[in-house]
């Protein structure tokens, strides 16, 4: 979900160890903790903190059915 935030931002970013990090996280991290991780630039680095505490600290919006409305 993270990643998607970014990327709709126009931050590249990628993850690492996605695969291997869902199959089978203890051979990637120490007893399968925290396999997978986000990969951004440097650059990018203080927009994506912003981004993902700006999501974090959001709150959820309600889903509306406006696409079955012709």
């Amino acid at each position: 979900m993270v990643k998607n935030i970014l990327i709709d931002n126009n931050v590249k970013a990628f993850l690492e160890n996605e695969l291997m990090g869902t199959v089978a996280p203890w051979r990637v991290t120490s007893g399968g903790f925290n396999p997978v991780r986000v990969i951004v630039s440097n650059l990018d680095y203080e927009a994506s903190i912003k981004l993902i505490e700006e999501f974090n600290n959001s709150e959820p919006q309600e889903e509306t059915d406006d696409w079955q409305q012709e």
